[in-house]
């Protein structure tokens, strides 16, 4: 599970330029699948945050992705290490 700690845009793609699918508010809690490198993103006073977090599946390929930088958590936003989309 990760929590977001402000409102977070999902996308198709870990870019910021992907189509977007919605968000998840502030506060909300989903299930992360898995992380994989994408686009780096500064906010918040991080400083070229890689990781995004898939929260689910598109055509049979993980999508839905959300920036940590926007998750409650360390680096990773609170996901396991082992945890990268394979």
């Amino acid at each position: 599970m990760v929590t977001t700690y402000q409102a977070v845009n999902i996308r198709q793609t870990p870019w910021s330029s992907s189509q977007r699918l919605g968000g998840y508010p502030a506060d909300y809690t989903v299930y992360g699948l898995c992380w994989v490198h994408g686009e780096p993103i500064s906010d918040n006073g991080v400083v070229r945050n890689d990781i995004w977090v898939s929260t689910g599946v598109l055509n049979g390929v993980h999508s839905y992705f959300i920036i940590a930088v926007y998750l409650k958590g360390d680096a990773l936003g609170g996901m396991p290490a082992g945890a990268q989309c394979a």
